[in-house]
């Protein structure tokens, strides 16, 4: 016969705990954890939409910080970040890249829904894989189409961000604020601020 007291747990104790756990279960769900995030929580100055490219993600997230050039940015780990293949393509495509465009919107509902994001940075690269895949059967594209096809794709993204905006009831006019890396392989250089979107 085995004695549940050696090991120091009795039908007693295994008693408390089921009603322990059971009026956890009851408690508000509030009531689980004291830092239980809330919309009225956190508010973020931004959702950030940068491209995987691996030569620049330390310089996104420092030009999203403002730490670096001396442009604007919501500062230092006050925005959600989203990093997907083409970036502006990534949130537009109707074509190859068109999971992606589904998942950054959700993303973006989510960023909404949990920060109350003010606006949407999107940072583009030139010599960009993704653009090269969708416009040109993956072969690069000549410089002066492809930051004319990065244009386009952040002209649509300020097109369609209304719609997607009030289907998560974020404010229509948000603001959207586009720049690009001129030459990614000198991250030395700061993106450009594409104020002509």
């Amino acid at each position: 016969m085995c004695n549940s007291d050696h090991h120091g747990f009795t039908r007693r104790s295994f008693a408390g705990l089921a009603l322990a756990g059971a009026t956890s279960l009851a408690l508000p769900r509030d009531a689980w954890a004291a830092d239980t995030w809330r919309k009225e929580d956190v508010v973020l100055d931004a959702l950030c939409l940068m491209c995987i490219d691996y030569r620049l993600p330390s310089a996104s997230v420092s030009a999203f910080d403002n730490v670096a050039g001396g442009y604007p940015g919501p500062g230092p780990r006050k925005f959600d970040l989203v990093a997907l293949a083409g970036a502006s393509l990534a949130a537009t495509s109707e074509t190859t890249f068109l999971p992606s465009a589904a998942g950054f919107w959700q993303q973006f509902g989510a960023a909404w829904a949990l920060h109350s994001v003010q606006k949407l940075i999107v940072l583009d690269h030139m010599e960009c894989g993704a653009f090269n895949v969708q416009f040109n059967n993956g072969d690069k594209l000549p410089y002066d189409r492809e930051l004319e096809l990065h244009k386009q794709q952040m002209r649509r993204l300020k097109q369609i961000l209304p719609q997607h905006a009030r289907a998560v009831g974020a404010p229509e006019t948000m603001p959207v604020e586009f720049w690009i890396y001129l030459t990614p392989d000198d991250v030395t250089h700061p993106p450009t601020h594409l104020d002509d979107i």
